[in-house]
């Protein structure tokens, strides 16, 4: 048994993730995310791991799949839960365990979401939606309905699409789903002070994980991990809030560069080594700045 090894039988949980928090040793990194789950610290944990991913996967891939769902779903965040499972399904392949594994993950997760609408009618669900402005009901209410007939649900939704009290991540998961259900009457839908009339049906999925990697690898060879995966999840929860608009009309490489300098900015790295890269593509830095503190505000709702 090592030093920290000790410290974690004797509940010295802070001394591992202060001492630790930058380690690149899968063995370390383990002891890190114990130590945020004991201290009950689960967003730090899941950071943890998603900060460390390809280190972790390399280490012990079922482990590190089946943990970051399962924290995921225990913090009732599953919205990101289903699109980290999407992560993992897009990796080449790693043994049938994996893949079986990723089938009992996504079940995993719809059961989560679902525990308390099983059982409930088309009325009731409607009730839910109707009079409740919770997250998670809704989200349950969502994959309730994504198993039945869309039409006897198509009005109510309709009609959620377009108030201006109504949670606007709930909203745009209403659209994706309509989206999915091919649904091809036109709807409104309100967002911010923009109203949009658009067919679901038209409309083009979220980028996957897989997808916006290769946009961010296209632009950003950095070998730090954990800036590469917090510009993944960056573009990822930026790309759901201004979702139907496309983040990647236009300036793709200037886009990638906002998110750099944020995920430099997370880590409080020195913001100088981006911004001389982003002049030696004489790309405008200025431009870049503000696009990145639009993006900022955006992701806290400014």
């Amino acid at each position: 048994m090592n030093y920290y090894e000790k410290c974690f039988k004797n509940g010295e949980y802070n001394k591992i993730v202060t001492d630790l928090e930058l380690t690149k040793n899968p063995e370390e990194i383990w002891l890190v995310v114990d130590s945020y789950v004991q201290m009950n610290q689960i967003d730090n944990a899941i950071r943890t791991i998603e900060n460390n991913r390809e280190i972790l996967l390399k280490d012990d891939p079922k482990k590190t799949m089946f943990l970051n769902i399962d924290l995921l779903v225990n913090n009732k965040d599953y919205v990101r839960a289903l699109i980290t499972l999407n992560h993992y399904e897009e990796l080449p392949y790693i043994s049938i365990e994996v893949e079986e594994l990723l089938g009992t993950l996504k079940e995993y997760i719809y059961n989560s979401m679902n525990k308390k609408t099983s059982t409930k009618n088309d009325e009731d669900i409607i009730k839910d939606l109707k009079t409740s402005n919770n997250l998670e009901l809704v989200m349950k209410s969502l994959i309730e309905i994504q198993q039945r007939d869309i039409s006897v649900f198509l009005e109510t939704l309709k009609d959620i699409l377009k108030k201006d009290d109504y949670d606007e991540t709930i909203k745009t998961l209403i659209l994706l789903l309509l989206s999915e259900k091919r649904v091809m009457e036109e709807v409104t839908f309100i967002k911010g002070d923009i109203t949009y009339n658009i067919v679901p049906y038209e409309l083009d999925p979220l980028l996957s994980a897989k997808e916006i990697e290769q946009k961010v690898f296209r632009y950003v060879s950095d070998k730090d991990v954990s800036v590469l995966n917090a510009m993944t999840s960056l573009i990822s929860d930026y790309a759901l809030k201004v979702y139907p608009d496309d983040i990647f009309v236009d300036g793709e490489e200037e886009l990638i560069m906002a998110f750099y300098l944020l995920a430099y900015k997370m880590y409080g790295k020195d913001l100088k080594l981006v911004e001389n890269l982003i002049k030696s593509k004489n790309l405008n830095l200025d431009t870049i700045k503000a696009l990145a503190q639009n993006i900022e505000n955006i992701l806290q709702d400014k």
